[in-house]
């Protein structure tokens, strides 16, 4: 859209969801014209982690683990296998669980 019709800024919206990593690639596109690449799976897995960690951190792991149901759901848009993936995901119950689900997903994926 920002090609095609010179508008001066562009909203992001569901996009970011399971993509925290769009507003770094708007960036380097506004600054630099640079298209990045998402980054790969593994370290999508890692982000994915690391937000749900700090959540509990602040939610505690039960009310963290609820809502990473849908922050699993959509880090693993796109890959093979993602409905079996969300289906895993939406049984979350514990970090350890989550961490169990991340390692599968970045051996899958790599």
């Amino acid at each position: 859209m920002y090609e095609e019709t010179g508008c001066d800024l562009v909203m992001v919206g569901r996009g970011a969801l399971g993509r925290p990593w769009i507003f770094a690639q708007i960036q380097a596109y506004l600054e630099h014209g640079r298209v990045l690449p998402d980054p790969p799976v593994s370290q999508r897995m890692e982000v994915l982690y690391k937000q749900i960690t700090l959540a509990a951190e602040l939610k505690g792991e039960r009310t963290a683990l609820l809502e990473a149901r849908k922050h699993a759901a959509w880090a693993m848009h796109g890959l093979a296998g993602a409905a079996s993936l969300r289906a895993q995901a939406g049984q979350l119950t514990t970090l350890k669980e989550l961490r169990n689900l991340c390692n599968s997903v970045s051996l899958k994926g790599e």
